[in-house]
């Protein structure tokens, strides 16, 4: 069987992943690594990221995978209707991870922030304090959830539970997959999953919008996505809570300096974790 792991970027996708992938194996399943070319994937990489599931893909992979196993798979794309027959036919299993897109849009910025603290210049389109620079890659994020979670028999995976009540999702997960799993097991998988250099822990907060975007920005992003809110966060609202970082009334231009002041804490850490580890080789 195929079990494939779609999540929205941003949305804590390696880190559901990265356990997905390790429940399988404690689970007694081999897991096995699919060659790149398989994959249609032009990158090496030490997990199954798919990158493309256009029917020659498919196929490649459902030849691949014996029928007694599990493999699992990492994708960030749409799906097609390759993928989806496969599912339809039992072949195969998913999961969706979705998270806020207000949420997802500081993400974003966090990350623009980082790269400017950095002096790196990339070109690229988002712009700090313009909220409608993200709607590209939020509509992007959008539409690839909406296409996974059409497919009959998606588990929808939000991240504010994967994220933040993990043991019960494992659970639930394990559960999807029709695998037995010992909970004992669950916080060696959940450790090993956050410690991995590949999982990208950003800000970590659940709801981050609520105190971080401002009510304008918030509306913006509600009204140019209702498809999404309807089907995901029906009820959704614009929400803003007093915190340290920004006010009801100066949001807009506090979330991007908070961001950026972040950044620049995470990188002065990591020069010194850097300065100790040759001091102590020295």
């Amino acid at each position: 069987m195929l079990y494939i792991s779609y999540g929205a970027k941003k949305s804590g996708s390696t880190f559901t992943y990265l356990m997905t992938r390790d429940l399988c194996r404690a689970a007694g399943y081999s897991d096995p690594l699919i060659p790149a070319a398989a994959r249609g994937n032009e990158r090496r990489s030490d997990v199954n990221t798919v990158r493309d599931w256009s029917p020659e893909i498919v196929a490649r992979l459902d030849g691949f995978v014996p029928r007694e196993t599990i493999a699992t798979l990492r994708t960030h794309v749409p799906a097609t209707p390759a993928i989806a027959g496969l599912i339809a036919r039992g072949r195969a299993r998913h999961h969706v991870g979705i998270r806020d897109l207000r949420d997802i849009a500081l993400s974003l910025t966090d990350v623009m922030a980082r790269l400017s603290a950095r002096g790196i210049d990339r070109g690229r389109s988002i712009r700090i304090g313009d909220i409608s620079s993200t709607f590209v890659e939020l509509t992007r994020n959008a539409t690839a959830m909406t296409s996974w979670a059409e497919i009959p028999g998606a588990l929808i995976v939000p991240y504010e539970e994967i994220a933040f009540n993990t043991h019960s999702w494992l659970a639930a997960i394990c559960a999807h997959m029709q695998i037995s799993v010992d909970p004992e097991g669950f916080e060696a998988i959940m450790a090993a999953a956050r410690g991995s250099p590949n999982v990208k822990m950003n800000v970590a907060q659940p709801n981050r919008h609520r105190r971080e975007m401002s009510a304008a920005d918030q509306e913006a992003i509600l009204a140019a996505f209702p498809d999404f809110y309807a089907r995901f966060f029906p009820g959704a609202s614009v929400e803003v809570e007093e915190s340290d970082d920004v006010s009801k009334e100066g949001a807009a231009g506090a979330a991007p300096a908070a961001a950026a002041g972040r950044s620049e804490k995470r990188l002065a850490k990591r020069a010194q974790r850097r300065a100790e580890k040759r001091a102590l080789r020295g």
